[in-house]
């Protein structure tokens, strides 16, 4: 329990994802919603915008080896994953008309593969004409493949999306998950396909396994609750681990 390190972030006006890297490097990722002041380190490189994603990278002593911000003339979230063929990948939402390519409006999803020093490969819009984001971790299905979980909301319907993409940014398939609701996250089975932990119309909350086509190998019921939330599930050897909760409103 004896602390290592503290640093203190520069302009950060929140954490959404911080990953521990291959070579033992930490990669945190977080945003700025307001103009920096003239003495950060971001001050020139603000897009103007409402919200920058800011990344920095640490070495395993706490010392700052860079940090960078992307973004357009409006608002971008993002969170991060690993790329198995080295860098990682930043995905989220953008409001930006600058940011994505043919912008739809109303919040388009994206990817970004960057190298390992944060300089951008290539970036990929998968927005609709709805709300859409992509902030559950990005899956390495096999060797350069890839899996990402869309979701949108259009028409008081949450829909959720599993796109799959090679390791230069092209879109190998699209397939939506017409017969289930809400997506709060996704797993890579350990014997193929996905493990899903989602909701429904009915406030049904479920822990599924699906194939690679989206359909419903077998799922369980784990409550009937509005209030119901799961977080993060954990991979094993042998089976996952799931945590979940419920809040009682005021």
């Amino acid at each position: 329990g004896k602390i290592e390190w503290n640093k203190e972030l520069d302009v950060y006006d929140g954490i959404s994802k911080v990953i521990a890297m291959p070579n033992g490097d930490y990669l945190v990722v977080g945003s700025i919603n307001t103009p920096p002041n003239e003495e950060s380190v971001f001050y020139d490189k603000y897009k103007g915008g409402w919200c920058d994603i800011i990344v920095a990278r640490y070495d395993s002593k706490g010392n700052i080896k860079w940090q960078k911000n992307y973004g357009g003339n409006d608002e971008e979230n993002a969170s991060a994953s690993i790329a198995s063929d080295g860098g990682f990948f930043l995905h989220g939402e953008s409001y930006s008309d600058d940011f994505i390519s043919n912008y739809k409006g109303f919040g388009d999803a994206f990817i970004i593969k960057c190298d390992d020093d944060g300089n951008v490969i290539w970036k990929i819009d998968v927005g609709t004409e709805n709300s859409d984001d992509i902030f559950n971790g990005i899956l390495n299905i096999v060797g350069n493949k890839y899996a990402a979980l869309l979701r949108s909301y259009a028409d008081k319907k949450n829909i959720s999306s599993i796109i799959t993409f090679d390791n230069n940014g092209k879109i190998i398939s699209n397939k939506q998950l017409s017969s289930i609701g809400y997506v709060d996250h996704i797993l890579k089975a350990n014997d193929g396909g996905y493990i899903i932990l989602y909701s429904d119309d009915n406030n049904d909350n479920f822990v599924s396994k699906i194939n690679e086509s989206g359909e419903i190998i077998w799922k369980n019921k784990i409550a009937n609750d509005k209030n119901f939330s799961f977080y993060y599930p954990i991979s094993l050897t042998s089976g996952y681990v799931v945590s979940a909760g419920s809040y009682i409103p005021d």
